[in-house]
């Protein structure tokens, strides 16, 4: 489900499958890393953009090195300290930036947690081009 119609994951050619036992690789290898994080949804997206800039052992290598410091981690613990502070942070950001808009989300209870958790936990690539997501790494 990560990047179905991109060439190092679809399911239909030989890299894909390639590309999805990488991933795979790395989740598990993660989570084995870090028993505290195991495995979270979003992680896939992260690892998945590494694997198209770098090897499997290199993109294994800088998901650690993100996780941990770049404080990507606590996104993903199960208290999600650190996704709840991104969203207040964007929240301050767009009351300052664009009150309007912030009134109007709020008035329509429109609170990022609904629209920004996935930009925050796949750095972006849930949702925007790969390179988008690959240069906000």
């Amino acid at each position: 489900r990560t990047f179905p119609n991109h060439e190092f994951f679809a399911a239909a050619t030989t890299k894909g499958a390639d590309g999805r036992r990488a991933l795979a690789n790395i989740l598990k290898a993660y989570a084995i890393h870090d028993t505290k994080v195991g495995y979270c949804q979003g992680m896939a997206f992260v690892a998945g953009v590494l694997l198209i800039y770098l090897s499997e052992n290199r993109a294994f290598a800088a998901f650690v090195t993100l996780m941990e410091s770049s404080d990507f981690r606590s996104m993903y613990l199960r208290s999600m300290e650190g996704l709840k502070t991104r969203l207040r942070q964007l929240a301050v950001v767009l009351r300052v930036k664009n009150a309007t808009l912030a009134q109007h989300l709020e008035k329509h209870d429109v609170a990022p947690v609904l629209y920004a958790s996935g930009w925050f936990m796949s750095a972006f690539a849930s949702d925007f081009p790969v390179r988008f997501s690959g240069r906000v790494m």
